[in-house]
């Protein structure tokens, strides 16, 4: 039979789509529930929540956010508002690139209350906190005022949305483009900086960097800007030794700027060449390319040391490169930028005043470190420690006359290379020693210490041979520029000795052709002539 064939299966039925179901409602958002548990504490989180909305904000913006004009932040950095104010109906408030123009205003603040560092958060809602903003919001009225003047620009402007086009024509997103393409090079820099001086003194310290006014001004009126001013300053307190001693660190440097590319500018090239950058960040770039930096760490007791009680003592070690002229300092009337060298000191310094009577007074210093004077290097830093270290003590006395000039009369003697012979109490390496040094004893062998003209035998003792101890009497005017300046240079053999004299700034030293006691006489005749400083006490009453 054939055999009978398998049955054919039926097609499987399409299945049938399920229904779609109704969307369901957004689930109801669930807030935090917060406890207040002691009677009017509502009111004290309100109270810290205004006093938040009128402090200093900062958002830092990281690595890995996206920038509505740049997209992605592949560095990251800051942007700062000094705070939140009433700013016409809007109830949002943009931090962007143009609110850093404010960061200043809390920059000055800082420095003008000498804030050695942030103010914790209670205290910073306290009348302490009230009191230093207000003066921020003063500093902020004065630069929106400038903006205002220049530009046009109001506080809504700079915290309105740019984007949107809700501020003036000057705020525009390409300006906004170009702040940002540096900030996040002053980030970098402060960080690393803070870096630096937060392992020297095991305790957080953020420098403070913001756009120079300059640079703000020259993008706001669409001028290329290949480089910004680099000038900052720090400022720390240090803690208490055992005997009432600590210290504070100022340090500020001007002239030095970052260019485009994220390298440090020196102001001038030691080294003669045409161009120099430093494309590392840290304290040693700003210090090597600065017209004037200074790190100085000043000791202090609020205590009065027991014997000393009218001195007037300072004691600090510092760390200095500036550009000098021949005749005077950044900043001073006659500074010439024409006639400049540059010096890189590292010093400590110990130094008093006091009252020698009535018209007079005394001051002591002992100077122990590196001069490196008129220097050809970019890097300063690799000469320290091929020189051996300076001993410098001066004993001074000085006094106003009727002329209204300043009469001073100046004993410096310098010890050889590893030579501390002067002084039994010297006391260097303070920073090193900062948890144990003593001063009284340098204070009391000062105070029996040959310190004037009349002391010259006693001091002639205190020179080695082939050196010498200087003697200077100097008449300056009521400005304090030199009128004439006599030197009396006091060798080791008293047949030595010999007389010189100066007029204005001293570049110029003629040589009398006296010598011994001829030199002696004539020096001694000069301070006799004095109004204030002919004591027979300090000038003695006949040639030494």
């Amino acid at each position: 039979p054939e055999p009978t064939p398998e049955p054919t299966p039926e097609p499987t039925p399409e299945p049938s789509p399920e229904p779609t179901p109704e969307p369901s409602p957004e689930p109801t958002p669930v807030y935090g529930t917060y406890q207040y548990a002691f009677d009017g504490a509502e009111e004290q989180i309100d109270g810290l929540i205004q006093c938040w909305q009128n402090r200093s904000i900062v958002a830092s913006v990281p690595i890995g956010a996206v920038d509505t004009s740049n997209g992605f932040v592949s560095e990251a950095f800051d942007m700062v508002l000094p705070s939140i104010r009433t700013s016409g109906s809007s109830d949002s408030i943009i931090i962007s690139p143009f609110t850093n123009f404010l960061s200043p205003a809390i920059e000055e603040i800082i420095r003008s209350e000498g804030l050695d560092q942030n103010l914790t958060v209670t205290d910073g809602c306290t009348a302490l906190g009230d009191s230093i903003q207000e003066k921020v919001d003063d500093k902020v009225d004065e630069i929106i005022a400038e903006l205002d003047s220049l530009f046009g620009i109001n506080y809504y402007d700079l915290v309105s949305d740019f984007i949107a086009g809700q501020t003036n024509d000057v705020l525009t997103e390409e300006k906004a483009i170009i702040i940002a393409r540096w900030l996040p090079f002053l980030t970098s820099l402060k960080l690393d900086i803070s870096d630096e001086m937060t392992a020297t003194f095991n305790e957080r310290v953020v420098p403070y960097f913001s756009m120079d006014e300059e640079s703000r001004n020259r993008i706001l009126s669409d001028e290329t800007l290949e480089d910004i001013a680099l000038d900052f300053s720090s400022y720390y307190v240090g803690p208490t030794n055992s005997s009432g001693w600590y210290y504070d660190q100022n340090i500020f440097s001007y002239g030095a700027k970052l260019n485009i590319s994220g390298q440090v500018v020196p102001w001038k090239c030691a080294d003669g060449s045409e161009s120099c950058l430093f494309t590392s960040y840290g304290l040693d770039s700003i210090y090597n390319s600065s017209i004037w930096y200074m790190n100085r760490r000043s000791f202090r007791n609020d205590n009065a040391i027991s014997g000393h009680e009218n001195k007037l003592l300072e004691v600090y070690v510092e760390d200095e490169s500036r550009w000098i002229s021949n005749t005077g300092f950044p900043g001073d009337p006659l500074y010439d930028e024409n006639s400049l060298r540059r010096d890189c000191l590292t010093k400590e310094e110990i130094r008093y005043e006091e009252p020698f009577n009535d018209d007079i007074t005394f001051r002591f210093t002992f100077n122990y470190g590196f001069n490196n004077i008129d220097i050809n290097v970019l890097d300063c830093r690799t000469l320290e420690g091929i020189e051996d270290p300076l001993d410098l003590t001066f004993l001074e006395h000085y006094a106003q006359n009727s002329a209204n000039q300043t009469e001073e009369l100046m004993i410096q003697m310098n010890s050889g290379p590893n030579e501390l012979v002067h002084l039994d109490n010297e006391i260097i390496n303070i920073w090193e020693n900062r948890e144990t040094f003593d001063v009284a004893p340098l204070l009391n062998e000062i105070d029996d210490y040959p310190k004037t003209l009349k002391d010259i035998s006693t001091l002639r003792a205190k020179v080695q041979q082939d050196d010498y101890i200087s003697v200077y009497l100097t008449i300056r005017d009521s400005n304090g520029i030199p009128e004439y300046t006599y030197h009396l240079r006091v060798q080791a053999n008293e047949n030595d000795d010999s007389f010189w004299e100066t007029t204005g700034l001293g570049n110029d030293w003629v040589d009398s052709g006296l010598r011994g006691q001829e030199a002696r006489n004539s020096f001694h005749e000069k301070l006799k002539q004095t109004e204030k400083l002919n004591l027979d006490s300090i000038a003695g009453s006949s040639p030494p």
